[in-house]
């Protein structure tokens, strides 16, 4: 039998996953995509940990811990933007704004995945929250339908860094496993 996938992310509050999905409705009126972020999924990952065997866990769960001791800080999230190409972009995106302390808590959490075996990822962090995958067609130029779609935001305080696993075959796919509130962020280490 295949281990869980697990990711670290932050998780969205329910005031924006609901603009966010509205945000998705309007942009689904001109783009076509095979898979839609399903509003209970919107997050902002931190660390993707791939497979996870048991024993793992418990090592990773004493290393979070740890790399929980940052202060709560605020997320801002800055527009509409993709990965791919204009004509075809792969992946829509809600950009999220890349301070110095989000970078300093993403390595943090990177760093402690290190110690129990789970290597940094080569690529430049860029966080984000993920609103479709799988570019099939658009009616319309991509700069012109984010600009039609774009909503004004606000942003939140980030309080805990959620473990979550991933359950492919149900909607939402993200289960919450284990959060891990930061410092001041609340009682402190994590809950279940």
């Amino acid at each position: 039998m295949r281990s869980p996938h697990y990711f670290l992310g932050i998780d969205i509050p329910e005031v924006l996953e609901n603009r966010l999905s509205e945000q998705q409705n309007k942009l689904k009126e001109s783009l076509d995509y095979k898979m839609w972020t399903n509003q209970n999924d919107f997050h902002i990952t931190l660390k993707f940990l791939g497979s996870v065997e048991e024993e793992q866990l418990a090592a990773l769960v004493d290393a979070f811990k740890k790399a929980s001791d940052k202060e709560p800080f605020n997320c801002m999230l800055e527009g509409l933007s993709f990965f791919g190409k204009q004509d075809g972009p792969r992946v829509l995106m809600q950009k999220v704004q890349k301070t110095a302390y989000l970078t300093a808590v993403q390595k943090a959490f990177e760093q402690a995945a290190d110690t129990c075996g789970f290597p940094p990822e080569k690529r430049t962090y860029t966080p984000h929250v993920t609103l479709a995958k799988k570019f099939t067609s658009a009616c319309r130029p991509m700069n012109e339908v984010m600009h039609h779609a774009e909503l004004e935001l606000d942003g939140f305080t980030c309080n805990e860094v959620v473990l979550f696993r991933i359950e492919p075959d149900q909607n939402p796919r993200y289960v919450p496993v284990i959060k891990f509130a930061l410092k001041g962020g609340g009682k402190g280490g994590a809950t279940h």
